[in-house]
């Protein structure tokens, strides 16, 4: 069995929020069908908000992600993996590798 934990209000605050005002229910919740999570409805019912990242969003600070990315490329801090399959020839047993899942990161054909 899984168990859910959320914060609940205990009562309405005056001020700013303490930690008495709150407290942490565990909830069971039951297995799960066909072997997927099915959120949509603790979402719907939580009324929590799920928003995707939608790079389109974004695009007039792409020369400050890029220049950040890069920094922190040089400074070890973001790390990245290619996998470079080499010769023309072998483009198909690459792009087969890819879909397959056999390469970590960015599948890469030198030529």
């Amino acid at each position: 069995m899984v168990v859910a934990k959320s914060w609940t209000m205990v009562k309405h605050f005056d001020g700013a929020p303490k930690p008495e005002d709150f407290k942490l229910v565990e909830k069971d919740l039951p297995a799960l069908k066909d072997g997927g999570p099915y959120i949509q409805l603790y979402i719907m019912f939580k009324q929590i908000q799920m928003e995707g990242f939608l790079l389109s969003l974004w695009e007039d600070r792409y020369e400050e992600g890029q220049k950040q990315l890069l920094q922190w490329v040089l400074e070890g801090k973001l790390k990245y993996h290619e996998h470079i399959t080499n010769g023309f020839e072998n483009m198909t047993a690459g792009f087969m590798g890819m879909l397959k899942g056999e390469n970590p990161g960015k599948a890469i054909i030198k030529v």
